[in-house]
């Protein structure tokens, strides 16, 4: 690896010998802050899933990095969307952590995926999505467990979820429980 500054100052071009610091770099700079987001090639997925949205859309899995959270703080999770065919309109997915026996909802994230930059309109077919959510977990939120809820929808219309043996389930999906404390 080289690294030098071009400009006026006449500087030499040091040279860094890689192998000692490639661990360091991977370990203290890489991190799933620096993941990438959109279009990816065979992704590591932790939870698998394969459910349809509309006729287009299919939910290949999630990430999740932690099950808990405090009131106040966020939780990251990342979609992995892919598309069987073009489409004409941009769905928003939303993401909520709700109380199902009381609909309480502890934090909410709604938008097109990747904040905007990878609207549904410019998935093409094949392509899998990474699409990362940080969900802001509510200051006041009661301690509990919560469910995480995510779909995609349009003005007030939600997509309709199918196994992949085509069985309706409804117009969210349950992805898992997390606890709020």
């Amino acid at each position: 690896m080289e690294i030098y500054r071009k400009g006026k100052t006449g500087l030499k071009a040091q040279q860094f010998p890689l192998e000692l610091y490639a661990e360091h770099f991977d370990q203290a700079l890489a991190s799933p802050n620096l993941a990438v987001n959109g279009p990816v090639s065979n992704p590591t997925i932790q939870h698998p899933l394969n459910l349809r949205l509309g006729d287009a859309i299919w939910l290949k899995g999630y990430n999740l990095d932690k099950t808990t959270v405090k009131p106040g703080e966020t939780l990251p999770l990342t979609l992995y969307w892919q598309a069987t065919q073009s489409m004409a309109k941009n769905y928003l997915v939303f993401v909520q952590i709700i109380d199902l026996k009381d609909a309480h909802k502890a934090g909410q994230r709604d938008g097109q995926p990747n904040c905007g930059a990878d609207p549904t309109t410019f998935w093409l077919p094949g392509d899998m999505i990474a699409d990362r959510y940080t969900v802001p977990i509510e200051p006041n939120a009661l301690s509990g467990d919560y469910t995480i809820l995510v779909g995609m929808y349009t003005g007030d219309q939600r997509l309709a979820v199918h196994t992949a043996d085509g069985q309706a389930q409804g117009n969210q999906i349950e992805l898992t429980k997390v606890h709020v404390n």
